[in-house]
């Protein structure tokens, strides 16, 4: 069985790459883990429910925190909420000091990111499994059918407790009660890059690969996935594209008038 989870994906702004600039969940392994805020001042962007669970930890722990919703609407939250808005910059050289939300200014010294997850399929695929973009969860997901091999949670697409709780039980037999958890709720609209995006917008921070790039890519002719690897090196640093590669595709599709399929 494979339960190897998900990763989070950043949204893809302008200036993206400013030290204090990282992803909600990054921030939240800082304050579960470590114990340490990422700011005092944090603005989460997001397109995604997963993103407001850890707007309100940071919030608990003393941080004031605003969220920024590409969507028209979200869950219920006692923060502040912008919907239907983007980062359109950040200020600041060394560090964050303030974005440019709807034409405004706004005050912070943290920018977190949340443009929802990508199941972690690696294994699956080494294992010849085939996967399917799915519109509802914004991602590639596994297809399934392989012999011999179960997927299960968030690996899966599974991006609640309670469905990776459920998920896990019949994969390993479905013996006895399954586990319970509160039903919880994942919704995501995608806000993946434009074409006509205007700004420097970093894909893969480690590589330094730019939306810039992936459309120069375009115009030399390197379109399918692999030459647009080889064209950038994109992916191919520590990380190999954990966060990077599901945005770049996404980009180069938009680019080129195809489906991320």
């Amino acid at each position: 069985m494979i339960a190897a989870g998900a990763i989070e994906r950043p949204l893809i702004v302008p200036d993206n790459d400013r030290p204090g600039v990282m992803s909600a969940d990054a921030a939240l392994v800082y304050l579960k883990r470590f114990g340490v805020l990422v700011g005092q001042r944090i603005v989460v962007a997001t397109n995604n429910d997963s993103a407001y669970a850890a707007s309100e930890a940071l919030a608990e722990a003393g941080a004031d925190v605003e969220i920024v919703d590409t969507r028209a609407s979200g869950p219920a939250c006692a923060l502040p909420v912008t919907h239907g808005a983007a980062i359109e910059g950040v200020i600041g050289t060394r560090g964050v000091e303030a974005l440019l939300i709807g034409g405004r200014t706004r005050d912070c010294d943290a920018l977190l990111l949340s443009g929802g997850w990508s199941p972690t399929v690696h294994l699956y695929a080494q294992a010849r499994g085939r996967l399917r973009y799915d519109e509802t969860r914004a991602g590639l997901v596994p297809v399934g059918g392989l012999a011999n091999v179960t997927i299960a949670g968030a690996a899966n697409g599974a991006f609640t407790l309670a469905e990776a709780l459920r998920e896990g039980h019949e994969a390993g037999g479905g013996e006895g009660a399954a586990p319970n958890a509160p039903a919880g709720r994942y919704a995501v609209q995608a806000a993946w890059p434009k074409a006509d995006d205007e700004g420097r917008r970093w894909i893969d921070f480690q590589n330094d690969v730019t939306l810039k790039d992936i459309a120069l890519a375009a115009r030399e002719g390197y379109l399918s996935v692999e030459h647009l690897k080889r064209y950038t090196t994109l992916g191919m640093a520590t990380d190999q594209g954990k966060t990077a590669n599901v945005n770049a595709i996404a980009a180069m599709a938009a680019l080129t008038g195809r489906s991320i399929d």
